[in-house]
C-alpha cells in the first residue's frame, strides 16, 4: 500500500520530482505552484492527483523530493552532461588539446582498473 501523506502536506513552493515517459523515463525537479480547492497539485502547468499521478491522460507523476532523490537527479544530470560532451567530441571531431586528451585518458583508465 502506498503512503501519500507527503502529498497531502505539500505547500506552494515545495520541491517535487516530476517523472515523465514510459519506455524511456526521465525526471526533473520542479516546484509546486498551486494547490486547487479540490486538492489537485499544480506543478509546471500540470495538475496531479493526491496519488501523484497526472490528472487526465499522460505519463507524468510526482514523487517526494527527498535529499537522496535530489542527489541522484543531480548526479544523473552531471553524467548526462559528460556523455553529451563525449558524443560531441566523437561526432563533430571537436578539438581537444593534447593535455585534455591525456587527462581524459587518465580518468578513464583509473576507473576501469
Amino acid at each position: 500500500m502506498n503512503d501519500y501523506a507527503w502529498i497531502r502536506e505539500l505547500k506552494v513552493g515545495d520541491k517535487v520530482i516530476v517523472s515523465r515517459g514510459g519506455y524511456n523515463t526521465s525526471c526533473y525537479i520542479d516546484v509546486v505552484d498551486r494547490i486547487t480547492p479540490k486538492g489537485f497539485i499544480g506543478v509546471g502547468g500540470f495538475l496531479f492527483r493526491e496519488t501523484g499521478r497526472l490528472r487526465g491522460e499522460g505519463k507524468r507523476w510526482i514523487t517526494q523530493a527527498t535529499e537522496e532523490a535530489l542527489e541522484k537527479i543531480k548526479q544523473e544530470k552531471e553524467l548526462g552532461k559528460c556523455i553529451d560532451i563525449m558524443n560531441d567530441i566523437v561526432k563533430n571531431r571537436r578539438k581537444l588539446t593534447y593535455e585534455q586528451a591525456v587527462e581524459i585518458s587518465r580518468i578513464f583508465e583509473s576507473e576501469v582498473k
